[in-house]
Formats: C-alpha cells, sequence, structure tokens
C-alpha cells in the first residue's frame, strides 16, 4: 500500500505536466500570435492575445513566476506603445510588486521596472526606450525568435 501511494505521489507532477502539455503548446502559440501583431503595431490585437497568455500562465505557474512578470511587462509596454500611460505604469507596478516579492528589491530587474513606474506620464522617447530596450533584454523571447520570418507574417 505504502508503495503504491509512494508511486502515486511521484507521478503526480508528471501526470499534470501532461494535462499542461496542451496548455503550453497553446501558450506559445498565442505569445508568438501576440508579438507578431506588436511588430506590425497593432497593439490592441496584442494585448487580447498577451492577457489570454497571462490567463493560461496563471493557471498553470500561479500569480507569482517569472513568466507572468514578463507577460504583465509586454502587456505594459503594448499600452504604452497606444500612448496609455496610466494603463501601462499599472501593469509595470504588478509586474514590479511581483518581482520584489519573488527576488526582491535589490535585483537589476526591480530596478528596472521602478525606472519605468517613475518617469513622467510624458517623458521624453529617448529615456523610455532605453529603458524598454534594458528590461527588453531580459525578457528576450526564445520561441519568437526562433520562429521562421515567413511564419511571422501569415497574420
Amino acid at each position: 500500500m505504502e508503495e503504491l501511494k509512494s508511486n502515486y505521489i511521484k507521478r503526480l507532477p508528471e501526470q499534470k505536466m501532461k494535462q499542461n502539455q496542451k496548455q503550453l503548446e497553446k501558450l506559445i502559440d498565442i505569445k508568438n500570435t501576440a508579438r507578431i501583431y506588436e511588430d506590425k503595431g497593432d497593439y490592441w490585437k496584442s494585448v487580447d492575445f498577451y492577457l489570454q497568455a497571462l490567463q493560461i500562465e496563471r493557471e498553470i505557474y500561479g500569480d507569482k513566476n517569472d513568466k507572468v512578470i514578463s507577460t504583465l511587462y509586454q502587456i505594459g509596454k503594448q499600452y504604452k506603445g497606444m500612448n496609455k500611460i496610466k494603463t501601462a505604469k499599472d501593469y509595470f507596478y504588478k509586474a514590479y510588486e511581483i518581482q520584489v516579492d519573488l527576488h526582491g528589491f535589490d535585483t537589476k530587474k526591480a530596478s528596472l521596472f521602478k525606472s519605468l513606474l517613475y518617469q513622467p506620464d510624458t517623458p521624453p522617447k529617448d529615456n523610455i526606450q532605453n529603458a524598454h530596450t534594458n528590461v527588453d533584454i531580459m525578457f528576450k523571447p526564445r520561441s519568437y525568435a526562433k520562429m521562421e520570418p515567413r511564419n511571422r507574417d501569415k497574420i
């Protein structure tokens, strides 16, 4: 009986991963689609896809995870692209809060998020672009980088 219980407990994460595998594949597709729309400058559609991705990530990983931080940042970045500064800052702040909870104040990502939060509502483009570039380097999307350019134009 103990052995059966032990095997069941060992297999739980494995079973959960199999269940999540389809969600993970869907998540990758959704994020790639969001990035394609972002590249085309269609920020509204990009936000829709990032919000779908955020919901799936929260189901799989929970509310406090580095992947959730990255997606919150991406949503904020889309709103920034649409000049919805207050909404963008709300998402940057949510990402900052989770970053601080998980990793503390003294991290490079936390200080970069903080710099995004305390910029004026109509910042000079150079300053905000530099801050975004620094954060983007830290959240380089691997799956999109591997995607062939011809697939990016299908949407």
